[in-house]
Order: structure tokens, then sequence, then C-alpha cells
């Protein structure tokens, strides 16, 4: 039913006046000239002047046309079916598919096809254009139990009154879907299809370790997996790749259905580990699919390599070397200066100082240093190589300035007179992890500012934008601000400086006093060397080209998505470089482009991969530069989501119906006449009348203008013919 109303902006009678008085004027004119004109063009004329002033005048009292439409729209039911494979197996009594269909053939008798919107759902909630029970395939690796209620909630005016929600309950995807049921606001009828009794059945539902570890340290790997109807004697082995690395077995008991594991794991090579735990098959069991569960941890280099260059050798370069040396994992490489730009041995190459965790300078660079190494480092260390640097007397302050960008301060003058001074920690510095002792749990600042005095130059430098000053230097008991200890972390960058020299003074002048006096002291020295080698390559960020799957183990049939993030030295994002990723598996290989989406971020999806283990390697590069790569692996199908728990979820079934009026049925005991004229009683299932407005701005429409223009005209054209004009 439609109805029209005509609205203007003022009272409808100013608008009859005015054109009452239009066409008043028009009949007084050619009135006046009726000799000159016959009596049928005179009424030609008068209408047609007084059609435009007619029209211009409706113009400014702005109507407005509106058309008010209602209909009556009928209550409907969403049957909303689990399309998940857990539904089509056989659990203790019951076959699901078999009980599924029988059910959705007495919905199809008994529901009316004009009240019925039909839904599926797994891993995500589809409408169907009919209720067909060929459209239930049953066969979705996954189940989000969420989906249907989120898609209901968007699509009110399908007038829905009720669910019919025909599940195992077990949901094993998306969030707890209690809350969109209840939002959604619908009584839900639950047909509930399985047993809740469980079956005979071992399952792995859970494997957490360590995402990193290091070469030939073990770690801890836990195992949790659930028996159901199954006694007497279960193996767990433990595999890295395909090799067997530990087994366990288990004695069942039947009272007892949770059980769990530790194995200690000792990785022998580096890179990306696959650990996968499985069950070997035990008899009774319904299924083997669910008896592993995988996971990758990376595997890192335990040596950790360290790179020392000194100006010249001196007790500070002996000093650091041995502190360094005593940690078993670090291998310390160390080039030391001599006459000219020579070194003691062999010079340190580009091939160091990429291998290296870290690059300490110790006294580095001297006036006679190589401004080829010097360069050199200060490249690495752009490129996200960490820098540990310490001062001396005869650092050179212009060959320090090529460093400059790598440097947590800028010099401002630099002056190789020396001066004694003595630690003064910063409130920043005494909660910094860098100089935490690591035996002693006095406060650090005790620890720190009760050392003897050292060496400094008296240079004069600014920290940088970013930089922390950990401490500050006192001459005598005058207090400076000026820095001794700073460290800076900016983007993929990090270093440290210690501006001062004879730091062997701090462990031996500091501990002797003290073990003279009958105390047990240990310098902090020790400690922030330690802490400061690690501090600086912990940052996981420090790649320019950042490549990885959206997760590690997939579904079979789900997209794996890859995404990239590409940057620049400076850490801005770049968003014209090709990057491409090529993939492999034990069958095939192939390889795939990356989409820019802006932002430095690059994105491309495969579909339907086989099932499988997969590792991929990706680069990005602009024109003929490698601006770098990255790697890693991932899992195809190795398991269903859906063999994890196969029993049904009567708890949440039950729930449901309770919480939004409805009422639960097992779905072998179904009769859906008697559910229909149950659904017809609700207080909500009844038709409702929807109303529509729609309305039409005549006034700004340029058809009143044309045709007040095509009335003058007219008027116009006759008069000039008639010779009025």
């Amino acid at each position: 039913m439609e109805s029209l109303h005509i609205e203007f902006v003022t009272d409808g009678w100013w608008l009859v006046l005015v054109l009452a008085a239009a066409v008043g004027a028009a009949l007084w004119y050619y009135a006046v000239h009726r000799a000159l004109v016959s009596g049928w063009a005179r009424i030609v004329l008068v209408v047609l002047r007084s059609l435009g002033i007619g029209l211009l005048a409706a113009v400014l009292f702005q109507p407005v046309v509106r058309f008010f439409s209602s209909r009556e729209e009928p209550p409907r039911v969403a049957v909303v079916v689990d399309n998940s494979a857990s539904m089509r197996i056989r659990d203790g009594r019951f076959d699901r598919s078999r009980i599924v269909r029988r059910a959705l053939e007495q919905i199809a008798d008994a529901f009316p096809s004009s009240a019925v919107v039909p839904l599926r759902f797994g891993r995500t909630a589809e409408l169907l254009p009919v209720f067909a029970l060929d459209s239930f395939r049953l066969d979705e690796n996954a189940t989000d139990l969420e989906a249907p209620f989120d898609f209901l909630a968007h699509r009110r005016g399908d007038n829905i009154q009720a669910v019919v929600l025909v599940t195992d309950g077990a949901y094993n995807s998306g969030a707890m879907p209690l809350y969109a049921a209840e939002d959604f606001g619908k009584p839900i009828f639950s047909v509930g299809v399985g047993d809740t009794a469980g079956i005979a059945d071992i399952a792995v539902v859970s494997l957490v370790t360590n995402e990193r570890g290091f070469k030939d340290v073990g770690i801890p790997v836990q195992v949790s997996f659930t028996a159901d109807g199954i006694s007497g004697e279960a193996t767990l082995v433990l595999l890295d790749g395909g090799n067997e690395v530990a087994r366990q077995r288990i004695q069942l008991a039947p009272t007892q259905r949770f059980y769990r594991h530790v194995f200690e794991y000792t990785p022998r090579n580096e890179g990306t580990r696959k650990l996968t735990a499985r069950i070997e098959p035990v008899n009774g069991e319904y299924t083997t699919i669910n008896n592993t569960m995988s996971e990758f941890v990376r595997v890192l280099p335990n040596e950790r390599r360290v790179v020392l260059i000194a100006g010249a050798p001196s007790p500070d370069v002996a000093f650091i070397s041995q502190l360094i040396g005593s940690d078993p994992s670090i291998r310390l490489r160390t080039f030391i200066q001599k006459f000219g730009a020579e070194f003691y041995g062999a010079a340190p190459t580009e091939a160091d100082l990429r291998g290296a965790e870290s690059i300490v300078l110790v006294g580095f660079p001297i006036a006679s240093s190589s401004d080829a190494l010097v360069a050199l480092i200060a490249d690495v260390a752009k490129r996200g190589k960490p820098i540990l640097l310490v001062a001396s007397q005869a650092l050179d302050p212009r060959k320090l300035a090529v460093l400059d960008p790598v440097l947590p301060f800028s010099v401002e003058r630099w002056n190789a007179a020396e001066m004694q001074v003595t630690c003064h920690l910063t409130e920043r510095g005494s909660l910094h992890a860098l100089m935490q002792p690591s035996e002693d749990r006095a406060p650090a600042s005790d620890a720190w500012n009760d050392l003897p005095p050292i060496f400094r130059p008296e240079a004069f430098v600014i920290p940088k934008p970013g930089a922390e000053v950990l401490a500050t230097i006192k001459v005598g008991t005058t207090s400076l601000d000026e820095p001794l200890i700073v460290a800076r972390a900016s983007g993929e960058r990090r270093s440290v400086a210690i501006l001062g020299y004879g730091l062997y003074r701090w462990k031996l002048l500091g501990e002797g006093i003290e073990r003279v006096r009958g105390k047990q002291t240990h310098s902090p020295i020790g400690a922030f060397l330690s802490n400061s080698l690690r501090w600086l390559s912990s940052d996981e960020n420090s790649k320019k080209v950042r490549i990885r799957t959206s997760k590690r183990h997939y579904i079979s049939g789900e997209p794996v998505e890859f995404i990239a993030d590409v940057q620049d030295d400076a850490l801005r994002p770049i968003d014209d470089a090709t990057v491409t990723v090529s993939v492999r598996s034990s069958q095939r290989q192939f390889e795939l482009v990356l989409q820019p989406t802006g932002n430095g971020r690059y994105i491309a999806a495969l579909q339907s991969l086989a099932g499988g283990d997969y590792s991929f390697v990706g680069r990005a590069q602009r024109s003929s530069q490698v601006l770098g790569t990255d790697e890693g692996r991932f899992t195809v199908g190795e398991r269903s989501l859906e063999y994890q728990d196969l029993r049904k979820n009567a708890q949440l079934l039950r729930i449901l119906a309770e919480r939004t009026g409805g009422e639960v049925i097992d779905a072998d005991q179904l009769d859906a006449h008697r559910l229909w004229q149950r659904i017809e009683k609700l207080p909500g299932f009844r038709p409702r009348v929807v109303t529509g407005t729609r309305t039409l701005a005549i006034w700004n429409s340029w058809l009143m203008l044309a045709l007040a223009i095509a009335a003058f005209a007219a008027e116009w054209y006759l008069r000039k013919r008639l010779g009025l004009v």
C-alpha cells in the first residue's frame, strides 16, 4: 500500500494565492490586447504565461513529494546446519550423517518453505538460496559456532523470529557462541546430533614448547592428550622432522581422561625445526587422524660470534677480552691494531663483521686506522649490526665522525687531555637492564657509585634523540651532567658507548679493596658487558625484510596468506619493491608475487594447497638491488580440528536454548511438526508491518526549470508569429 503527500516550506494557501495572481495578471494583460489576439490564441498565451509564472513561484515555495509505503512481512525461522566433518562420523550409538539427513527431511516437510531461511556454517556462515539437502555436504574442517549468529544479526530485515540449530555443539574456531546468540535475541531450538558419551579414541590436544631454542641446549616439550574408552598402554613419540628423538610409554587408566608428559628436547641442528608429537595407534580407537600434532621451533646457533677491534694493545683490551671470553657460549675474535694500519695477525674482513652478533670497539678508531675499515664498520652497523664502543685517550675524533650515524652520541668537541672521574648512575640507569648486577641483590646504584675512578677524555658530547644516559661523571665530589655510559635503540640499530677507559680498575681496585676487607664482592662491569651483548643482539626487528605466513598450521583447503614488510635503512616503508616467495614441498615447487597494499606491506594468498609440510624463501628487491630475504615453514592439512573432540557438547546446546527461551531436542527424537507448532506459538512469531518513506524534492529538479523556460519560450514564439513582438 502506497500513499502520496505534497508538502511546502510554507502554508500551501500562499502558493494558491500566488498562482491565482499569476493567472489573473495573464488574463488582464491579454484582455487589454484582445483586439490584436483572437480568442483561441489568447487562451493559449494565458495558459503558457500562467504556467511559466506558476512553475517559478512553486520553486520558491520548495514543494516536496513524499511517498509512504507499508507492507506486511511474515515471520520466518532460520534453519542453521552445522556443515563440518564431525557431523558425519559414527560415534558410540549414532551415524551422525544419517541422523542429520533425516532431521533435515523432517524440517523440509513440516516447515513452510516460504518461512525458512536456510544457512550452513563451518569456518564461516553462508546463506543458501533454497533449503536443499544436497547443499549440506558435511565436509568442512573447522566449526565456528559464533559465525551464524553474527551473520543473522546483520539480517534484521528478514523478520527472523526463531533459530533451529542442527549441530553437535563442538566448535573449534571463533569465540564462545553464547554471547553472540544472546545479542541476537531470538529463541534457539538446539537440535543436538551425536552422543555425549566418549568415543573410544585417543587425541593429542596440545604441544607446547619454546618458540626459540639454541643448538645443543635442551628445551622442554609438553604434550597433552586425551583418552576416552581406551585402557592399557599408549606410546607417545616425539619426532624432529621425520626422526624420532624420544618416546615414552604411558599407562592409561579407565577413570582418567587427560594426560600430560614433558620431553626434554635437545636440538642438534640450526634453523626452523618441526617437532611432532605422535601417539602410536591403539587397538579399538575410532580414528588415528588426531594422534599427531606439530609445532615449529626456531633453533639459533649456540655459539654467539663477537668481534672485538682495538686501536692498540691495552689493559682494557685484555680485561674486556677476558670477561667476554669467559662466557662459553661466545666465540670471540680479537683484532688488535699495531703500527700504522696493520694488525697483529689478519685484519678484520667484511665476512668477519657480517657474521658477528655484535662488534666491540675498544679505543678504535685511532688516527692511523684504515679509512676503508672504518667505513666498512659504519656500513655494516647501518644495516643493523650493534656496536659497543669503549673510549681511549688515542681515539681519533675525525675517524669517529664516520661512525657518528650508528653511535648513541654526537661529538661536539674532543680533547685528548684526560681527567679522573667516578661513575654516578642516573635515575634511568638504576632501572635499566644493562646496569643490573648479576650476583648482588643490592640496588644497582650502590654497586656502580662505589666504583674506583677511571679516566675520561675532556670531550663534550651530545646524546642523540632516543638515547638514554645511564651514568654521568663525578670529578671529586662534584657531579657533572656529562655522560659516561650511553645506550640507544633506534629502530633496527642498537648501540652502547662507555666514554671512559681504564675499566680494569673497576675490577682490580674495586674488588681488591673489598676482598682485603674480607668481603666477597663482584664488580658490575662483568654483568654489564654480558647484559650489553645480549641487549644489543636482542632486536628481533633488525631485518628490513620480514616475510611470514599468517599462521604456522593451516587446515586443508584453507587459504595460506603470505605477509611481507619491507623497509629501507632508515626504517621507512618501501612501496615500490618486488617481493617474490618461492614455496617448496616434497612434491612441488612454485613461486608467487606479493602485491603491495601500502605502507611497505605486501600480501598474497594461495588457495587449496595439498596437505603436507612447506618451506618458503622470500626476496624483496628494487630494480636490480636486493633489499633482503627471509624464510620460514608452515604445514597444511596435517590434521583436522574436527577430530579434537568427537563428543556432542550437550551442555552448550542446553545453555543456548535456556538463555534464549528456546528448547533442546535430540536429533534422533526430533518431531518437526511439533517443533513448528511450538515455534508458531512464540509471542514474537507474527507478521510485522514494515513502512518506508521516499522523498522527492521536486523544487530542486531541473525538470521544473525546464518546463518554465519551455512555457515562456512557447509564449514568445507564438507572440512573434502573431505580430505582438
